[in-house]
């Protein structure tokens, strides 16, 4: 896993999450300067670093607003994963949140499932043993849980491996990408389909459009892919 600082680098659709934690492909992306906080298909999970407040050691609602905002642009950019995770800690506490997309597959109606505020650090047994507390049990967990775990995989399509969120439009969502084994640099325009019937509909009306215009390039092959919550 990659922990990366990226409080100062509008990456998430404009917002900057404190730390993003990033799965092993991170470092192998090609060429260097894709290996930075850009590299939006590869992210995990958001880490916000928060003070906590009162006698309790509580975070303040906004402040975990602020972090749920993340785990719902992870949910909207990447509409292929099923659910965010996402964490607050003042570096000495730590919150862990799970957010779960809707059966309807939208970013905004979702269920919500919580830690409670955990100690990070290590407690000394009566065996003069140390073991984790909860929170670091629970972080050590998180930075070694792999993409399946996190319900973050990415989609397959065959040949085509996504680099960069663009945009979503009204029937699947944008990005860049690049073939396998090809430089980078030398990138696409890929949109993915949620659901084939979307895919059929778009198809349809690029077939008229390109009917009538010379102006839109004929469509010479399509794309498919199997997506982590089984569908087309």
């Amino acid at each position: 896993r990659t922990v990366v600082d990226t409080s100062g680098t509008p990456f998430l659709d404009g917002r900057k999450p404190d730390c993003t934690l990033y799965g092993a492909e991170y470092k192998q992306a090609k060429p260097p300067e894709k290996a930075a906080p850009l590299v939006l298909m590869l992210a995990l999970a958001t880490i916000e670093i928060k003070p906590v407040v009162g006698a309790t050691g509580s975070f303040i609602a906004a402040a975990i607003g602020e972090a749920l905002t993340f785990g719902h642009r992870l949910l909207a950019i990447k509409p292929f994963i099923p659910e965010a995770t996402c964490a607050i800690t003042d570096c000495h506490r730590i919150q862990f949140f799970r957010i779960i997309r809707s059966s309807g597959g939208g970013d905004e109606d979702c269920e919500y499932e919580c830690t409670a505020v955990e100690k990070l650090g290590v407690s000394l047994t009566d065996r003069d043993e140390y073991t984790p507390e909860a929170g670091l049990g629970h972080l050590w967990d998180l930075l070694t849980a792999s993409a399946s775990d996190l319900q973050a995989e990415l989609p397959k399509l065959g040949d085509v491996l996504l680099d960069n969120f663009l945009g979503a439009g009204t029937y699947g969502t944008v990005y860049s990408g690049h073939l396998r084994g090809a430089d980078a640099r030398d990138n696409y325009a890929v949109k993915v389909f949620s659901h084939k019937a979307s895919f059929d509909t778009e198809l349809g009306i690029l077939g008229a459009m390109n009917a009538s215009s010379d102006a839109i390039p004929v469509l010479k092959q399509s794309l498919t892919g199997t997506y982590p919550s089984g569908s087309n």
